[in-house]
């Protein structure tokens, strides 16, 4: 994981070298038109492999200030919202139940 903030022509190469390994060229340059008002010296980046690809994401911050990206900040909130369904449930059913 490699975490990065106002780079210039940064660029990444995990292996023996580009032809064999993979290589991620960014920079403040290549991502100033992907982030709505880009803070230069602040916004910070995360390059990591992501389902096998070398991938750069913005760093967000939750409400209690919790680094993280969009993509696993919705992950977490989908398998929240399922976590919530299946006590739901649950409780019902012991409300149901001849337990109470």
């Amino acid at each position: 994981t490699v975490v990065w903030a106002g780079m210039h022509k940064f660029k990444l190469i995990v292996g023996e070298d580009e032809e064999s390994g993979d290589v991620l060229e960014s920079g403040v340059e290549q991502v100033e038109n992907e982030v709505n008002d880009l803070q230069e010296n602040f916004d910070q980046f995360i390059v990591r492999y992501v389902d096998g690809k070398l991938t750069q994401e913005l760093v967000v911050r939750l409400k209690n200030g919790f680094p993280t990206t969009d993509r696993e900040a919705d992950a977490f909130e989908e398998r929240q919202k399922k976590n919530e369904e299946i006590l739901e449930k649950h409780i019902k059913e012991f409300i149901d139940s001849a337990f109470v």
